[in-house]
């Protein structure tokens, strides 16, 4: 969806007299890093082969806003301005914490259910015993009555489902499932919902509103967080050489603001620490216009990154723009600030996202495209 979300983008550009130019990076995964050089390379290849444009800005999304803003902070002299969109702006420790923490609060309120599923222990449809099953496998809950792996072993493959490689397929089999647990016992999901890390809420304080899309929308943000813990943290860990990069041995985890629940703890190395500092942990020191944009209840990237980011620097700087989208999604807009669906998302958030280029522009060039 962020793919088809740039490539609608792209005439839009076009017929505001933007030239575009994109690449793909050497790697996949975690590739801040290589995502960084190969937008520098982008940006010799296309002056070298068409001439210095008036003005160079940035565009990214999710992963790519964190690497045009890391670009806008380290190398400000080669663009005039960036735009951020949906992106782990607070940096990579905030994010990864985010996807960790998720995972053993979800362990905790849900891994004997996941179980009881998976084995014929509770009832229900063959549809969501296979999704059990399945999630059962990709966590590394044991069936057999010896240990649980542990919430960051590396996991394998899918074997059933090779293609749970992909996110939204992953989402759409394993939401359900969850929407289902949630459910069943309303009383769980809220004490899940309202789970906070050293007094700091873990999910959007709206999940305990009167959101009426509470279910699917809370469901679709734990599967997501679950894929990238099944997924990520093996891509992680090959970046870290299989050291571990954050310690939870001091946290406290609560639900419902005072119920202490005890989860996994984990030691960090300091080599493993130091890689998520440098790739990357924004600074927040800017010298070009930078506007991010943010769902705020962003089921991939939460929100708070633009908290974060805003005062990475103590001060919030003069060039950073922060809007805000109230509603659901990762990078499309796919529910309203009051959980109805969009009709086109697609659609609506280019709309958002020219909106935010044409402020980005006008902040440069003193006068906006449209």
């Amino acid at each position: 969806e962020e793919y088809g979300m740039v490539t609608l983008a792209i005439p839009e550009f076009v017929r505001a007299g933007v030239a575009v130019a994109f690449s793909s990076y050497s790697e996949s995964g975690w590739a801040v890093k290589s995502g960084v050089i190969r937008s520098r390379q982008l940006q010799d290849y296309f002056v070298g082969k068409f001439g210095t444009p008036n003005n160079i800005y940035l565009f990214g999304i999710s992963e790519g806003a964190l690497i045009v803003v890391k670009l806008a902070e380290q190398n400000p002299e080669l663009f005039s301005g960036v735009l951020a969109f949906a992106g782990p702006v607070g940096g990579a420790k905030l994010e990864f914490a985010h996807i960790l923490n998720t995972r053993l609060a979800f362990d905790h309120f849900y891994k004997n259910v996941v179980k009881g599923i998976a084995l014929g222990i509770l009832p229900v449809s063959p549809e969501l015993k296979e999704a059990a099953a399945n999630l059962a496998l990709a966590l590394g809950y044991d069936l057999t009555g010896t240990s649980d792996s542990s919430a960051v072993d590396v996991h394998p493959d899918l074997v059933n489902h090779p293609e749970y490689l992909y996110s939204t397929l992953f989402i759409t089999d394993i939401a359900p499932l969850i929407a289902g647990l949630l459910v069943s016992d309303p009383v769980k999901a809220a004490k899940m919902a309202s789970v906070a890390v050293d007094d700091v809420p873990l999910f959007p304080v709206e999940y305990m509103g009167t959101n009426p899309a509470f279910v699917p929308e809370f469901a679709t943000t734990i599967a997501t967080a679950l894929w990238y813990n099944i997924y990520g943290t093996g891509d992680l860990f090959i970046k870290t050489h299989g050291a571990m990069p954050l310690d939870n041995t001091e946290c406290m985890y609560t639900y419902g603001s005072t119920v202490e629940f005890d989860v996994e703890r984990f030691v960090a190395s300091p080599s493993a620490e130091k890689y998520l500092e440098h790739w990357y942990k924004p600074d927040g020191e800017l010298t070009i216009p930078v506007v991010t944009l943010h769902i705020t209840r962003d089921p991939a990237v939460p929100f708070r990154h633009e908290t974060a980011y805003a005062y990475a620097a103590e001060i919030p700087s003069p060039f950073l723009t922060q809007i805000p989208i109230k509603g659901f999604g990762h990078g499309i807009l796919m529910a309203d600030e009051y959980g109805d669906p969009i009709v086109d998302p697609l659609g609506k958030t280019l709309e958002k996202i020219l909106f935010a280029l044409n402020i980005l522009v006008g902040q440069v060039t003193g006068s906006p495209l449209y």
